[in-house]
């Protein structure tokens, strides 16, 4: 008789890893890796480096795999996996089309099912956002709601996010507080702890976020995260622009988090490309839809997006996500395009509500990771221990740009903010001379999994 171990919702929002050659399973990509006998898998490991995070069901560790949504891990009786997957019920979902007003309503309901079910202060992160600002509006009961609000910029406080969020809360008279942040680095051990070679290194940021939240406030509390809510919403990127979708290699440019990946062209593993192809190719009839591509795109993101959960719940506090539930999220894909794209139903609504904040400015220049560099410095990568598997100028690059990340940021975002330096920056970029520091330190993020994995290989192959 097949035991039940591991199942998926639609999105695989809580990822499952499995080991095929010992059985292991497990939420945590590290209990199931065999570190004393690890071995690359080239493609997977390409994956990783393409995209910042695990793709297509499979890891940069040869035979350690991730259930795909809508999925169930058995063990049979005599020990080998076997695995079940549900056909998707994104299709039948997405032909009836709902009102604007009865997709407000769905929010509302699910949001206020679950605050029925909590009890206490309510914490919700809010950027002043889309989401974060949605969900605020849905809490029935504001006296319980506690919003808490970092910035990217420097100073902190200037931040556009910082400035939306402190006017949201006194337009619904919430209670507010600023979060400063900078000293993140210093959760890198305990984000590898999480996550592995799951998703590059990249969420540590949440993880002071949650950790000074929690001093502050204790743990234990319900909370309400926006993670999704501007893909199924309808923001502008994954309407518009993440539409030409031809060709499996079309898919980086869609399926990746802007500059925040490293690059396959530095393995020295090879690979033979056919995790791409083979996506591409069972999911081409999705893919040519528009409103099932944001589906597919979000189901490929979400090694990177879980975070946005599994982060606070590390921390104490009670996570909910309702726009990952699925009547929500198809309920907000059903909204005529023309009014999805940019989320033009949603402006409305908060125009409605009062809380239009748009014309709300402040700064918008990221300078976090310059400063968290100045203040915590990165080690620099191993260069000898990585020669196995991407090439040592590659990290010798890496090191030499980062290395120099935290003493100039400060310098640098003042000048950027001056028009003269401004053309100077757009001349440089047309002449070739691009800015290296920024793309230094994501692809440091990038190998900082792949480093640790290899120290804990050879740790393992000492005892």
């Amino acid at each position: 008789m097949s035991q039940l171990l591991f199942e998926t919702d639609w999105l695989a929002s809580r990822s499952v890893f499995y080991n095929e050659a010992d059985g292991r399973a497990s939420h945590n990509v590290n209990d199931v890796i065999d570190f004393a006998n690890v071995e690359f898998d080239p493609d997977g490991l390409n994956g990783f480096l393409d995209f910042g995070y695990a793709v297509f069901q499979r890891t940069p560790i040869r035979g350690v795999k991730f259930l795909a949504p809508s999925s169930r891990l058995f063990r049979e009786t005599s020990g080998a996996l076997r695995i079940e997957t549900d056909g998707d019920p994104v299709p039948h979902l997405l032909s009836h089309r709902r009102p604007e007003a009865e997709v407000i309503d769905v929010v509302r309901s699910t949001v206020s099912a679950w605050e029925r079910s909590t009890d206490g202060e309510i914490v919700i992160p809010t950027s002043g956002g889309f989401d974060s600002r949605l969900l605020n509006l849905m809490v029935a009961d504001r006296r319980r709601i506690r919003q808490f609000t970092f910035g990217r910029t420097s100073p902190q406080t200037a931040a556009e996010d910082v400035k939306r969020a402190a006017s949201l809360a006194r337009r619904l008279g919430t209670r507010w507080e600023w979060v400063e942040l900078g000293d993140f680095h210093a959760f890198l051990p305990a984000w590898d702890e999480m996550f592995g070679v799951s998703a590059h290194a990249h969420g540590m940021y949440q993880m002071e976020f949650f950790s000074r939240v929690c001093a502050r406030l204790g743990g234990g509390r319900p909370l309400l995260s926006g993670m999704c809510g501007d893909y199924f919403s309808g923001s502008g990127y994954f309407t518009r622009e993440c539409a030409l979708v031809r060709r499996p290699a079309d898919l980086l440019d869609c399926f990746r988090v802007d500059m925040w990946h490293g690059d396959s062209a530095m393995s020295l593993l090879g690979g033979t490309g056919e995790p791409l192809a083979e996506y591409f190719e069972k999911h081409r009839e999705a893919i040519a839809d528009p409103i099932r591509r944001v589906v597919e795109l979000v189901r490929t993101r979400i090694m990177l997006l879980s975070h946005l959960l599994r982060v606070p719940e590390h921390f104490g506090f009670s996570p909910r996500a309702p726009f990952t539930d699925i009547d929500v999220a198809s309920a907000m894909l059903t909204v005529p395009t023309e009014r999805r794209i940019d989320r033009v139903w949603l402006r409305d609504f908060f125009e409605s509500q009062g809380v239009s904040l748009e014309s709300v400015r402040g700064a918008s220049f990221v300078t976090l990771p310059y400063q968290a560099m100045r203040r915590v410095p990165l080690e620099p990568l191993d260069e000898e221990l990585l020669r196995e598997v991407v090439r040592p100028d590659y990290v010798r690059w890496i090191n030499r740009n980062v290395g120099r990340i935290g003493q100039a940021w400060e310098g640098y975002s003042t000048l950027r903010r001056r028009r003269g330096f401004r053309r100077l920056l757009n001349l440089s970029a047309r002449l070739g001379v691009k800015e290296q520091r920024l793309p230094a330190y994501v692809a440091h993020m990038n190998l900082v999994p792949i480093q640790s994995l290899l120290r804990r290989r050879n740790r393992a192959r000492e005892r």
